[in-house]
């Protein structure tokens, strides 16, 4: 029998090292048991398996019978790896005033264990982690009671306290004590549940939303589609637990794994100076000067009428950055098309030509140059070349020699040449008023 390394397993301190450094132990155990007690217990799975009422909990509840004196023949350990930025980011959601549960089929250590890992619970001093359980009726009340307790007491407090529940006890809190239950859950910021079965998932889903909660519930295993199902919103992960979730929920996401293309100082850099600087200058920009203005005052009703900005312009404008992105990605493509490239060669490659192309678009549409914005587009330009060549220069620097290769690339103009044509056309073909007012300037 393999069974996940638990309370009820941990008969040997390396299996309870091994949960609290990983998260997750399984291994081989061993229990003898009689051919009457194996009759016994098989009779009661039969009988379990064919109820049409609460047959996961019965089913649970036979297959617990089993879990208890083993004898541990080998542990080995499983990481559970998080993804990376998950911790930081379920700690804004929480400071954002998010409520999380966790839901779980784990055992209570393994749930600890990950739910620590992932800033879900906060450890002491700073959090406080309360235990709800029991095997009967009576000692799931006192637990319960004395749990709902501290949540009173501290729910003024700056302390962060979660409770975690297992399946037994939940089934006997949801059964006969939902009141108190309920109200642990309307003080409640954050609460595990584990060794729970998927009818009580989406019964734990359904309670929260009769306490006037919006509920999102997130899956990827087959065990969570009823309480994606129940949710306000489901989002099912596909991954290796297949599709069940998935194809039932109202999104569906995946493990979207990655690297970005550009290093994060150059893209700064880009975003910050050579992109917004000459676009924030644009706005000195003048169509016609105040002379040509005054004299056609019906200009102002080709504005007035959104000749400037329509779905057609909007357009125009798209096809023109996708026409670039093409040229872009195929210019740095061939560039390395038979040699050995580093993503750093591709990316300063790719940033050259966004550089080259953002600058002449912006100067092909300017109108009336000051010195200003000359400054912003050309200045741009060269200070990117000028100080890229220079980290070029080091070897230590991850780009050496790149700049010097950039230079005697491909040539540039491919980008520009067809909108540069199509502007010819439409001024001298199809001029706009603003144009013929301005050719006669």
């Amino acid at each position: 029998m393999m069974c996940e390394g638990s309370r009820d397993v941990a008969a040997s301190s390396i299996v309870n090292g091994f949960i609290a450094i990983t998260g997750v132990a399984i291994g081989p155990c061993k229990r003898v048991e009689s051919a009457n007690e194996y009759q016994e217990w098989s009779l009661m799975f039969k009988e379990a398996n064919s109820t049409l009422v609460d047959r996961e909990w019965r089913i649970a509840e036979v297959c617990q019978r089993l879990e208890h004196d083993f004898e541990v023949l080998g542990v080995t350990a499983i990481e559970n790896r998080l993804q990376d930025g998950v911790p930081e980011t379920i700690e804004k959601i929480r400071k954002a005033g998010i409520n999380f549960w966790m839901l779980t089929g784990d055992k209570q250590n393994t749930a600890i264990q990950i739910a620590l890992s992932c800033n879900f619970i906060s450890p002491e001093p700073n959090g406080q982690l309360l235990l709800i359980d029991g095997k009967a009726q009576n000692e799931v009340c006192r637990s319960l009671g004395r749990v709902l307790l501290t949540m009173r007491i501290t729910s003024s407090e700056p302390k962060d306290v979660a409770f975690v529940v297992d399946g037994w006890a939940l089934e006997i809190a949801l059964k006969h004590y939902r009141k108190a239950f309920t109200e642990l859950a309307i003080l409640s910021r954050t609460a595990i549940c584990c060794r729970v079965t998927p009818s009580q998932k989406a019964q734990l889903v359904e309670l929260l939303k009769s306490c006037d909660y919006r509920t999102l519930a997130i899956g990827d295993g087959g065990n969570d589609v009823r309480m994606i199902q129940q949710a306000d919103i489901g989002v099912g992960i596909s991954g290796r637990e297949g599709l069940q979730t998935a194809r039932a929920s109202d999104y569906s996401i995946g493990r979207i794994s990655g690297t970005s293309l550009f290093n994060s100082v150059s893209l700064m850099a880009s975003n910050v100076f050579c992109t917004s600087v000459p676009v924030l200058v644009s706005v000195l920009d003048k169509d016609l000067s105040e002379v040509t203005v005054m004299q056609h005052p019906q200009i102002l009703f080709y504005c007035q009428t959104g000749r400037l900005l329509n779905p057609s312009t909007f357009s125009g404008w798209f096809g023109r950055s996708l026409f670039h992105a093409i040229v872009v990605f195929v210019i740095t493509i061939h560039a390395y098309a038979y040699e050995k490239s580093e993503m750093e060669e591709l990316s300063v490659v790719a940033l050259s030509r966004c550089i080259w192309l953002q600058a002449f678009v912006v100067a092909l549409e300017t109108n009336s140059f000051t010195i200003l914005q000359l400054l912003a587009i050309w200045g741009n330009f060269v200070a990117f070349y000028v100080i890229n060549w220079i980290f070029s220069t080091f070897p230590a620097s991850g780009t050496f020699t790149i700049m010097s290769t950039t230079i005697l690339l491909d040539n540039y103009a491919s980008g520009m040449g067809p909108v540069i044509a199509l502007k010819y056309f439409r001024y001298t073909y199809r001029p706009s008023k603003i144009n013929t007012l301005q050719q006669a300037e």
